[in-house]
């Protein structure tokens, strides 16, 4: 029994920006993922562009949360013949009760298969994430660090040791645009030891040539709790795969992103 849950930053997705909306459907469909956390996606209109040509088993849900001069811009796509939103309202809602600090509060959904033919009692808790960058200046980069750290030892430990009324067992995963490189993620102190950052592929794409620059992207899991799984995370070279290599291409009407992927087995 696996799952594949993804994570995407789209650059803006719904400000007017010539897409390519047929790959983003491609890589949701071709890559077999079961749900995808969204970035830098505008506008509720550019999920139901994606939708439009995907099956018609798949739902999506986009925030609306923030002020319209700096709104959040956070997505969930998922497959509804693998995993259904399970929260009280079914449906994904802002993590507000954090402390201000936070540019781009996280975005909390909870999918899990139960209640689906053949779907098993546990639920996948995400928390789609997009940390502030600002700009290299000491400043902005002791920000970002203090945005991470409030993520990891506030609202992660909040959302993993929530209980609620069926008790089903959970695994929450942190996910999406760090804009922190994985070595710098692995610098910080954090709390539970047990909360470890993954993924070391660079996705972001160079401004200046062909290439990738840094590696921003990752989720971010307890691995106590992932102890009796397996889970193996990747990136997904979408420049290669749906772009022919074509760097200006993905960069232009795609994203300056690719997106990543965590695979979670439960047969070890």
């Amino acid at each position: 029994m696996n799952y594949r849950i993804g994570s995407f930053n789209c650059l803006n997705f719904g400000l007017g920006y010539n897409k390519d909306v047929q790959v983003f459907a491609d890589i949701i469909y071709e890559e077999n993922l079961d749900v995808i956390a969204l970035q830098e996606i505008k506008r509720r209109e550019a999920v139901e562009m994606i939708l439009k040509r995907l099956p018609n088993y798949w739902k999506g849900c986009h925030d609306s949360y923030g002020k319209n001069d700096s709104p959040n811009d956070y997505a969930y796509i998922w497959n509804t013949r693998r995993l259904r939103e399970c929260s009280k309202d079914q449906s994904p809602e802002v993590f507000s009760n954090v402390k201000d600090n936070l540019i781009r509060k996280p975005y909390y959904g909870r999918f899990s298969p139960a209640g689906l033919p053949g779907g098993a009692f546990f639920e996948f808790r995400l928390i789609d994430t997009h940390l502030y960058y600002g700009s290299g200046r000491a400043v902005d980069t002791s920000r970002r660090i203090d945005e991470f750290l409030t993520l990891a030892n506030e609202v992660f430990t909040r959302i993993n040791k929530k209980r609620y009324g069926n008790n089903m067992p959970s695994y929450t995963i942190m996910l999406g645009d760090y804009n922190m490189t994985l070595a710098w993620c692995e610098r910080q102190n954090i709390e539970n030891q047990n909360i470890q950052t993954f993924q070391h592929e660079l996705t972001t794409l160079s401004s200046k040539e062909n290439g990738f620059s840094s590696n921003y992207d990752h989720f971010t899991y307890d691995t106590v709790s992932f102890s009796s799984i397996s889970a193996k995370v990747s990136r997904i070279n979408s420049v290669e795969k749906y772009c022919g290599n074509d760097y200006e291409k993905h960069r232009k009407e795609i994203s300056d992103h690719v997106p990543i992927v965590i695979e979670i087995s439960f047969v070890k």
